[in-house]
């Protein structure tokens, strides 16, 4: 039954002319994300369209063709609120959400993560000094992840660290009571990006995420 999966959404992803490589890593990952868990996965982007391989690869898929160039670098906000407006719909308590070019391995933490009693987990980019809140992975209550994006109007001049920051603290102010912060490398929290093999269609190795160009840690809460 779908209510009894646990939702995936892919999102942070678009794709202009020449990246049609980008639906190889995202389908690779998904893949490997369906192996990892029994997923409802739904994969939420922007740009030229996905290939009949990865539009069947997913559950549903929320694709525009005009690429939003407002969203880029911004938490791609739109999308990801279609993506949880999806799982809400199909009845799932619970979603975890990915950039679509990453997956997480750490199978022990995760299983303990579905009985926690607690509304998310989140992890980098995270720091009460910068007022980040990470946008890329969490996982929790769909409704609340939901609302979370939702909440406030979106201040595009930002980042999405940043408003999602001033959201947590706007429905959740003692959000460091009855929610988690777990590493990339507690999680596991891997990419494909910077680490892709185009020919062979594969990674060239393992990579956590955060250890590529332009990412870094900060330590969360």
């Amino acid at each position: 039954m779908i209510m009894n999966k646990i939702g995936l959404v892919l999102s942070h992803v678009f794709v202009r002319d020449q990246e049609e490589y980008k639906f190889d890593m995202i389908e690779w990952c998904v893949n490997k994300m369906r192996q990892f868990d029994d997923f409802f996965v739904v994969l939420c982007g922007h740009g030229i369209a996905p290939p009949e391989s990865l539009s069947n690869a997913v559950n549903e898929t929320h694709w525009e063709s005009a690429i939003k160039t407002d969203e880029i670098g911004r938490g791609h906000p739109h999308f990801c609120r279609k993506g949880f407006e999806i799982c809400q719909q199909r009845g799932l308590d619970k979603t975890l959400k990915l950039r679509a070019f990453d997956y997480i391995k750490n199978k022990e933490l995760f299983e303990s993560l579905k009985e926690d009693n607690i509304l998310a987990t989140f992890s980098e980019q995270t720091s009460f000094e910068k007022e980040f809140l990470g946008d890329l992975l969490m996982f929790g209550d769909t409704s609340f992840l939901l609302d979370l994006w939702s909440t406030l109007q979106w201040d595009y001049s930002k980042s999405g660290l940043i408003n999602l920051y001033h959201s947590m603290l706007h429905i959740n102010p003692d959000f460091t009571s009855n929610t988690k912060f777990v590493s990339p490398q507690d999680i596991g929290w891997h990419t494909t990006e910077s680490n892709w093999n185009n020919t062979e269609k594969n990674t060239k190795g393992e990579v956590l995420w955060g250890q590529i160009p332009g990412f870094g840690y900060y330590g969360g809460y």
